[in-house]
């Protein structure tokens, strides 16, 4: 590493301050692809809890519509047992 490190600052003194520039150039670019991941971690984070609450309401809605259509067919077997009784009683 100390030779890489002696490398890179022969080659900027050999180059001068356009070396300089270049190097400052090139630690700013890392450092911008850095934030850019960082803030596509976050976002990332940010839609796979909205997907989370998107599933969790849609499993809810589902249960929901289940409990309720029980509901229904309980009645509606209610009701049929009924006319049959009333026609039985004629």
């Amino acid at each position: 590493m100390d030779d890489l490190f002696a490398r890179i600052g022969s080659w900027l003194l050999d180059n001068g301050a356009g070396g300089v520039i270049a190097a400052l150039s090139i630690l700013a670019l890392v450092n911008e692809r850095r934030e850019r991941v960082s803030e596509r971690k976050e976002y990332d984070a940010e839609i796979k809890a909205k997907d989370e609450a998107h599933i969790d309401t849609l499993n809810k809605w589902r249960t929901d519509t289940q409990a309720q259509n029980d509901k229904v067919a309980t009645l509606a077997e209610k009701v049929v047992i009924a006319i049959e009784s009333s026609k039985r009683g004629q």
